[in-house]
């Protein structure tokens, strides 16, 4: 899947679209703490550990959560507004499996904490380190992306372009919601002044 997103998508589909999800969502869920503990300093601490413990408890249903979440946005815009055929679960695994680059960013974060653990919670590295994460995230993020495009257009049979398409309307969705979340908030905030903090 992760080098041949249509081939592996295709296979998914024919045996078990669900096949990893939980797992997937689990890494995807565990390596955001590591990058979030990082920037809040949160250091070598029994809280930090404390809170490690919980998060790989519960980070397969928060991760099944948010990419459930994500996959019914983009089944949405899909289904109905290009014509798609795709199920749920179909979804699902793309976006799943779109995740599994975060792989490499968890490799660097266990990399830093091990190899360079003054600097992994000062969040200030030597320039070589900080210059070569900037390299994984930007490849592990356009890795993510074309396996996402690959899957989405095996599951909803898209050609590339129309699949490329259906994730530009899903972002453009994602941004109105935010959006109207925001003015929303400043609209209640007129009305409820003294509840601004």
């Amino acid at each position: 899947m992760a080098f041949h997103p249509r081939k592996g998508m295709q296979e998914l589909i024919n045996t078990n679209p669900m096949k990893g999800f939980y797992f997937l969502a689990s890494i995807s869920i565990i390596q955001s703490f590591l990058a979030i503990s990082r920037e809040m300093f949160l250091g070598f601490s029994l809280g930090f550990f404390l809170a490690l413990s919980f998060i790989i408890v519960i980070s397969p249903f928060i991760g099944a959560l948010i990419f459930s979440i994500e996959a019914y946005l983009l089944r949405f815009v899909g289904n109905k507004w290009l014509n798609g055929t795709a199920p749920t679960s179909y979804i699902k695994a793309c976006v799943a499996y779109s995740s599994l680059p975060s792989w490499i960013n968890l490799i660097f974060v266990f990399v830093l904490l091990i190899g360079f653990p003054q600097y992994f919670f000062k969040g200030i590295y030597p320039s070589f380190l900080n210059n070569f994460q900037v390299f994984i995230n930007n490849v592990a993020m356009l890795w993510g992306l074309i396996i996402l495009i690959g899957g989405l257009a095996e599951a909803e049979k898209f050609t590339i372009g129309k699949a490329i398409g259906c994730f530009v309307l899903y972002v453009l969705m994602i941004l109105l919601i935010v959006f109207s979340a925001v003015m929303l908030g400043i609209f209640i905030a007129g009305f409820f002044p003294q509840a601004r903090i």
